[in-house]
């Protein structure tokens, strides 16, 4: 056990001794490796990421007395889903570069722009858009990156903004829908009390 301990000793020694010989050998390259990697890092297209959060609430506010039903929990994830995919989506994309375009962000605005643009910027964007939930909260945050931070913050707010005129529109075309359905069951229920129709519709 000696003999062993004193030939590993003498063996670190010629290794130690070896290194030493050679230390601005072995400086020198430590020293060229960092400046490499320095360079390499300088060199590297930095890339930004702007981020914005959206309510996306399908109903109306209303008081909830009593924590929501499993079911409903269950509509509400899928409506997310439902949500997420839309915002993600190609075609919801390419609404949001039309509008980007009218703006002039990319370059001179029109109002008609080719379409082999609008689906050429769109595609570009998608891969760049990640959209994610917040658990038990009905909030998406959108987030694109890019290198130039303003125009990314210009992408993300855009894409908000479509969409915050999208969910807006269906709504009213929901309510829209809802009152004339009723206003139609109301008209029905008239005749069959033998009520005219110019009475009803208050002519």
């Amino acid at each position: 056990m000696p003999e062993n301990q004193h030939e590993q000793e003498f063996d670190l020694r010629v290794y130690v001794h070896a290194v030493l010989g050679r230390k601005w050998l072995v400086l020198g390259f430590a020293g060229a490796l960092v400046v490499l990697v320095t360079i390499g890092t300088m060199m590297q297209t930095k890339l930004y990421e702007a981020r914005v959060s959206v309510l996306v609430g399908r109903d109306m506010p209303r008081l909830l007395s009593t924590d929501p039903l499993p079911q409903e929990r269950f509509r509400e994830k899928d409506y997310m889903k439902t949500q997420v995919a839309i915002l993600t989506s190609r075609a919801f994309l390419e609404t949001v570069i039309r509008k980007l375009i009218a703006e002039g962000f990319y370059g001179k605005a029109t109002l008609e722009p080719p379409q082999s643009q609008v689906t050429g910027l769109a595609g570009a964007l998608q891969a760049r858009v990640t959209v994610t939930t917040v658990e038990d909260n009905m909030v998406v945050r959108i987030a694109v990156q890019g290198t130039v931070p303003e125009r990314v913050a210009r992408l993300a707010n855009g894409i908000a903004e479509v969409y915050v005129t999208y969910n807006r529109d269906q709504k009213q075309d929901m309510a829209a829908q809802a009152g004339l359905v009723l206003r139609n069951a109301r008209l029905i229920e008239g005749l069959r009390a033998g009520r005219s129709v110019n009475e009803l519709l208050g002519h």
